[in-house]
């Protein structure tokens, strides 16, 4: 985890957030994610 030094704001590597990898690519199909009203 040497991203969070890097830019734990800016998506691109490996963020601790877990909405920069969903927003990016999700590690799953649409199928796994609750589909919005």
């Amino acid at each position: 985890m040497w991203s969070d030094r890097r830019c734990p704001l800016r998506p691109g590597r490996r963020d601790p957030q877990p909405v920069s990898p969903v927003r990016r690519r999700p590690p799953f199909p649409d199928r796994a994610l609750p589909a919005p009203p």
